[in-house]
């Protein structure tokens, strides 16, 4: 249920993403704004208790937030999300598009309807593919 918070920064990053990249295409569909009034109807009541109950949630996040600071929780957590995401298993694909882009970036810009996918076989060989998204059924 802490996912219930996040994802108004994940519409947050969403309507961002529109705004500078001016999509202004998805604005006009009605199934954004459809789903945009379910989403406020399912996190009304949420938000009406909250307010009944002074937003006691975030009384107990800022408690949570306080222990854990004296605990040490916090220390070297990127440095750990690192080590947990990027492991033997993904490191070979992690570090395969990030040189990939740095080194063969050819200034073009990053379209959001081609895709490139990459599978790793076994003996260590890449085998890629792109894809124009556009052009799928």
């Amino acid at each position: 249920m802490e996912t219930r918070y996040t994802m108004g920064f994940l519409a947050f990053g969403i309507a961002c993403a529109i705004v500078l990249a001016r999509e202004w295409r998805f604005l006009r569909s009605g199934w954004l704004w459809v789903g945009v009034g379910i989403s406020i109807l399912v996190w009304l009541p949420n938000l009406i208790w909250q307010m009944q109950h002074r937003f006691i949630s975030l009384e107990f996040l800022s408690y949570l937030h306080a222990r854990d600071l004296r605990q040490g929780r916090y220390a070297g957590f990127l440095r750990d999300q690192l080590w947990l995401c990027v492991n033997l298993v993904t490191a070979p694909s992690w570090d395969y598009g990030f040189i990939s882009f740095v080194l063969h970036h050819d200034g073009d810009e990053i379209a959001p309807d081609k895709a490139k996918v990459v599978v790793l076989t076994p003996d260590g060989q890449r085998i890629g593919a792109d894809f124009d998204l556009a052009k799928l059924p």
